[in-house]
């Protein structure tokens, strides 16, 4: 009798162990439920399995360990960051500066290392936000006065870039003491000379191809990052497996005629490939590639069993022990999807290209096709989840990108020899040029990029299929057509409940940002006003997002001052066509541009008096003392004031405004603090009624049963 699921010992330890962590994210949450619901399914089934004496019992028993141990490996990383957490401590800090986000242009964000202050050293790196980044240099040794806060990964989104850079700590309000000299690392020595041979030599994209070699896009062209995003190509230019491949490929060239065993095969090529993981700063994705290379090499001396789905199992095993937050790295779960589709639908798509026995020409081109195909699936639903578009036609740009970019690499890496094999570069710019025209011409088509989100169960969903699918279940023909059609109409479920706008309640969503805040405001009956500057893309990004979710009948804009819109980077005139109804300005100082936009769209301007209430279900008035300080807003039993100014204002308007829910403020003074008022501000301080962002993200705020219940 045939096996129902081809059993392999790594993989389903791997799929305990993730299910473990997701299980410790959702206790973190508050959330006990699935967790226990999923270890007593776990624990009944084994018992069911091991009465029958089914050998499935063994694979159970397997995932359930590794559960009970990723939940574990969860609670104790978190707890380890809870127990360093510093809320916001005044110190003089010393730290070097590292070549994180400087390489091409310096940026107002710098990364510390070695930090200490009173004689204690920090672990993992500082962020500092300076007013000029390009007053310091790489190496140089920093004395900053600042407060000193912790940082939170699962702050609303996850934050890739504290995990990617070590980043445990950000330093606000600073001052600089001192600067001194300091000397570069190996590692920044490599990655300035890389990216210097770089601009010396190529005259088109020199900063494309320093990303290409070392995964840093700091210096990557202007407009280049969208291109290659809308075109689907954007895992060119982020280091993952497949440079790696690119580099496997070019050594086993020279080493293949000589025969050598696994182990001094090995011994040859692992040198070069953890080189190039340290030269891209221990990326996870091309962690994962270098695990699943060691595991290549480890099982084919062993003499063992191997396939890809063991390797990329071994991998993720070994990165989520080291570090269980690898897997909300979106940049991870990608490169692990899309080894996945390869290790699944490819396996079976090239077996059936090799039983017909096609040319070579003909078997190469199918067979690329056939993995941009398989990858693109797999990635499918991660994608749609955390970025809400679908680039439909990476599949056949990837068909010219993929080839061309390994030659482009190739010829960069030779460029990187010293003399004349810097006239190389030449080359790879040309190549780089045409991948680029290609991501252009696609990118700029109209359906080239689909707006569509889907909830995280389609993920998983997905992960199911690529298993049926790749004929990793054993099902006769009628069993896995129904199997198919069930999981594909699971997955369009999925994307239409993300698709379907929930209706409108009484709930204020208040978003802060180093810009302002930006609050939307919504009423059981439909409507939605915001308050927001709208200072940046971001800001706008943040309340469209947030008002698509919702079923509405009108929209109103709140400005407290038009004159902070950022003209620079929005145009007025595609924030005419959001389809607001009214806006209104609290301030007397107006936006010309902005007015003429929307009076040409017929979407009328107020001026409001000082201290005058507006609107129906949901009322705003100004707060005048002297000049604006804020505003006070009602929607259902929520009351809650908006506070602006400096120190002064913000201490005096609780005498104006004493009796809210909530303040909404960028900085609380002492007063709010001493006094328990809740506030909801920009950063996280030592008051229990105090919610910061930088620690909790966006808020959601609802009222029910006489309580004010606050989700973040």
């Amino acid at each position: 009798m045939p096996r129902l699921i081809n059993p392999r010992v790594l993989l389903f330890c791997a799929i305990g162990l993730v299910l473990g962590i997701l299980c410790g994210y959702s206790i973190m949450l508050g959330r006990w439920l699935l967790p226990i619901l999923l270890v007593v399914a776990l624990a009944v089934t084994f018992a069911i399995l091991l009465l029958l004496k089914n050998k499935l019992r063994l694979v159970v028993l397997f995932v359930f360990i590794f559960t009970i141990l990723g939940c574990g490996l969860f609670q104790i990383k978190l707890h380890h960051h809870q127990k360093q957490e510093v809320i916001a401590r005044p110190v003089v800090l010393t730290g070097r500066v590292t070549d994180i986000g400087r390489v091409g242009k310096a940026s107002n964000v710098i990364y510390l290392e070695n930090c200490t202050y009173d004689n204690t050293k920090i672990g993992g790196r500082v962020q500092v936000i300076v007013f000029d980044g390009s007053a310091f240099q790489t190496g140089d040794i920093l004395t900053l006065k600042g407060t000193l806060r912790s940082t939170y990964i699962f702050a609303s989104n996850f934050n890739t870039s504290y995990l990617r850079n070590n980043c445990n700590y950000q330093l606000t309000d600073t001052s600089v003491i001192s600067i001194r000299g300091g000397t570069l690392t190996l590692d920044e020595t490599i990655r300035q000379y890389i990216y210097q041979s770089c601009v010396d030599n190529m005259t088109n994209y020199p900063g494309l191809m320093y990303a290409l070699i070392t995964g840093d896009d700091n210096a990557l062209e202007p407009g280049l990052n969208a291109m290659y995003t809308n075109s689907g190509m954007v895992h060119l230019i982020a280091v993952s497996g497949m440079h790696l491949v690119y580099i496997i490929t070019i050594i086993g060239f020279f080493i293949n005629k000589l025969k050598l065993n696994p182990i001094a095969e090995f011994a040859v090529i692992i040198g070069p490939l953890v080189f190039f993981c340290y030269i891209c700063d221990w990326a996870p994705s091309i962690l994962r590639a270098l695990l699943m290379t060691v595991c290549t090499y480890l099982v084919r001396w062993l003499s063992g069993r191997y396939d890809m789905l063991i390797a990329v199992s071994f991998s993720v095993l070994v990165l989520l022990f080291v570090n269980p937050y690898y897997l909300f790295d979106i940049g991870w779960q990608l490169s692990v999807m899309s080894v996945l589709g390869m290790a699944t639908l490819y396996l079976c798509i090239d077996r059936f290209l090799q039983s017909k026995k096609i040319g070579k020409f003909w078997y190469g081109l199918l067979s690329s096709f056939a993995i941009s195909l398989c990858c693109t699936l797999a990635t499918f639903a991660t994608i749609a989840h955390y970025f809400g578009k679908i680039p439909v036609l990476g599949v056949f740009a990837n068909l010219v990108g993929v080839p061309l970019m390994s030659w482009a690499f190739t010829i960069g890496l030779v460029g990187m020899l010293p003399w004349v094999f810097h006239l190389v570069l030449h080359v790879a710019d040309g190549i780089l040029w045409v991948v680029t025209l290609v991501a252009k011409v696609v990118s700029s088509l109209d359906f080239a990029v689909v707006s569509l989100s889907t909830v995280a169960l389609a993920i998983g969903v997905t992960i199911v299929w690529l298993f049926v699918a790749g004929q990793y279940v054993n099902l006769n023909k009628v069993a896995k057509v129904v199997v198919n059609i069930t999981l594909c109409v699971v997955l369009v479920v999925c994307f239409v409940i993300a698709g379907i706008p929930s209706d409108c309640t009484d709930q204020v969503f208040v978003n802060q940002n180093f810009d302002g805040a930006n609050i939307v405001v919504t009423s059981n009956q439909g409507d939605v006003v915001v308050l927001s500057n709208c200072q940046s893309p971001y800001s706008l990004d943040v309340v469209i997002s947030h008002i698509a979710q919702y079923k509405h009948r009108s929209i109103t804009w709140v400005f407290f001052d038009m004159s902070q819109f950022d003209v620079m980077n929005i145009k007025p005139e595609d924030f005419a066509k959001l389809g607001i109804d009214k806006v209104y300005n609290l301030s007397h100082t107006g936006n010309d541009l902005l007015t003429k936009a929307l009076t040409e769209q017929n979407v009328p301007v107020i001026e409001v008096a000082n201290n005058q209430k507006f609107g129906f279900d949901i009322t705003v008035q100004s707060v005048y003392d002297g000049a604006l300080t804020g505003a006070l807003v009602r929607v259902g039993d929520i009351s809650f004031a908006v506070v602006l100014g400096g120190e002064a204002q913000t201490n005096h308007f609780v005498d104006l405004i004493p009796s809210v829910n909530f303040y909404v403020v960028q900085t609380p003074s002492q007063r709010y603090l001493h006094n328990n008022f809740v506030t909801f501000s920009l950063y996280q301080d030592y008051c229990v009624t105090n919610y910061g962002a930088n620690k909790y993200g966006n808020f959601t705020i609802t009222q029910k049963d006489g309580k004010i219940i606050v989700n973040f």
